[in-house]
């Protein structure tokens, strides 16, 4: 059985914790260089301010948040920020115009045949296709390849679509959506050595 402690991030599988797909990536690490904190990603090399970071992290967790409850409950809070209300009339453009057969959304999913979880914010179909959603801050993807290929094989064990909804910052909020053209294969053969490489172990 899995379960997740969202405070902490923590999934476990039969109480046992097991690495998330955000873990293996490793997105961002906190460092502290001279007293000063900077968040530094191990894949791509890039170091930012722990403030610039930290500000886009509640912008896109906001993003994430109005994205599920436009989906689910058709809408958000009509006394939201004007920001969150325009991008919820985006995300209802983005589903009148896709017409998405959502299968999940911000569903915590576990891979017993690899031992990692992870929870994709959409999982669904596009004119026919199944495939995962990942919802970005705007110019912050260069991993989204690596991380969506391991979604796609976490919830269905194969090769999928794999799209790209990527959001820009207030007070313009504009949002654009693509398919991820990047190699699945390739992709999902860089997620396992980043698992070897930190020694997450599967089944």
């Amino acid at each position: 059985m899995l379960t997740f402690e969202e405070k902490e991030h923590i999934y476990k599988w039969d109480g046992v914790t097991v690495p998330s797909v955000t873990q293996v990536i490793a997105n961002w690490t906190k460092i502290t260089v001279a007293g000063k904190e900077y968040y530094y990603s191990p894949y791509t090399g890039d170091v930012v301010t722990a403030a610039i970071i930290e500000q886009a992290g509640d912008w896109g967790t906001a993003a994430h948040k109005v994205a599920e409850y436009t989906l689910k409950y058709g809408g958000i809070d009509e006394t939201s920020h004007a920001v969150l209300i325009d991008l919820s009339a985006q995300v209802k453009e983005w589903e009148a115009t896709f017409k998405p057969e959502i299968i999940l959304i911000e569903e915590p999913c576990y891979s017993a045949k690899y031992g990692y979880a992870g929870t994709p914010d959409i999982v669904c179909r596009i004119d026919g296709c199944e495939g995962v959603v990942d919802i970005k801050k705007y110019g912050a993807s260069k991993t989204v390849g690596i991380q969506t290929a391991a979604y796609g094989q976490m919830v269905f064990g194969k090769p999928v679509k794999r799209w790209l909804m990527e959001v820009s910052n207030p007070p313009n909020v504009r949002m654009t959506f693509r398919e991820i053209r990047s190699d699945f294969m390739t992709d999902w053969a860089v997620f396992l050595s980043l698992m070897n490489v930190y020694n997450f172990k599967g089944n």
